[in-house]
């Protein structure tokens, strides 16, 4: 008979391991620029947020002569934190994310976004 251990989940705070990056979420704020052209600037709206980043895979398309990589990652953030699709994830080591979807937990202790790599 098998034996499952239940881990409450704010424990995982209590990991130093568990959430080894830091990670800025970025708002996009568009303006124009004195040609008229518009521009995309990005903010950041939570800096410094304790981050696990995992990546779950990725794929290769290839479309008129050209191949296009596209990597998978699942970034979990420490805490409950309203964060959209329209959002960017920065990780402490300047590798840039684009938010695919957002998934809460049922306590509200993690955050998990579901990205791509931005090329």
């Amino acid at each position: 008979m098998k034996t499952y251990a239940l881990v409450h989940p704010s424990l995982a705070s209590e990991l130093p391991y568990l959430f080894m990056s830091l990670v800025d979420i970025q708002t996009p704020t568009a303006a124009q620029s004195a040609s008229g052209e518009e521009t995309l600037t990005w903010t950041d709206t939570l800096p410094n947020i304790s981050a696990r980043v995992s990546p779950t895979g990725g794929n290769e398309t290839r479309v008129l002569m050209m191949t296009y990589n596209k990597a998978s990652h699942v970034i979990t953030l420490q805490g409950k934190y309203d964060v959209t699709t329209k959002m960017r994830v920065v990780e402490d080591t300047g590798e840039i994310y684009n938010i695919v979807a957002v998934l809460s937990d049922d306590c509200n202790i993690f955050t998990k976004l579901v990205c791509e790599v931005v090329v």
